[in-house]
């Protein structure tokens, strides 16, 4: 079994600070199980998530996500076979959209709004890797 990496992007339906505490936590539950790791960035308009692990156990969550109707129009941004994990220290860190800096949006994307369906696979993955430094936080 190979460790994978997936990111993926989706709008977000109807989520406010309540279902987004509900989703970190079930998140944490199962990656926990599954041994993945990641990190979810939402701004109350987007999701973007990385989830780290063995292949079956990521494709397994990409699959749940799919059916899961606070996420519209999921979009795979990147998928790859990696070394080693970036956000090994978390079973789901969350990064808000007060956190997300300009700057650092601008560096790996057409425009400094937060808008994940414009940015490369790679930019995505270099965004995610940017903030790979911060503490897990809570909404």
């Amino acid at each position: 079994m190979y460790l994978t990496s997936l990111i993926y992007a989706s709008r977000a339906r109807n989520i406010d600070e309540d279902a987004l505490r509900v989703i970190l936590e079930k998140a944490r539950k199962n990656n926990e199980r599954l041994d993945v790791t990641g990190v979810l960035l939402f701004n109350s308009s987007y999701f973007l998530q990385c989830l780290e692990g063995g292949r079956e156990s990521v494709n397994f969550l990409y699959r749940t996500i799919l059916r899961d109707d606070r996420h519209d129009d999921p979009a795979i941004l990147d998928y790859r076979t990696i070394d080693c994990r970036k956000f090994e220290k978390w079973r789901m860190a969350y990064v808000g959209e007060s956190v997300l800096r300009r700057d650092e949006i601008l560096k790996c994307s057409v425009s400094s709004t937060f808008q994940p369906y414009n940015m490369s696979g790679e930019g995505a993955w270099q965004l995610l890797a940017s903030i790979g430094s911060l503490s897990e936080t809570q909404p």
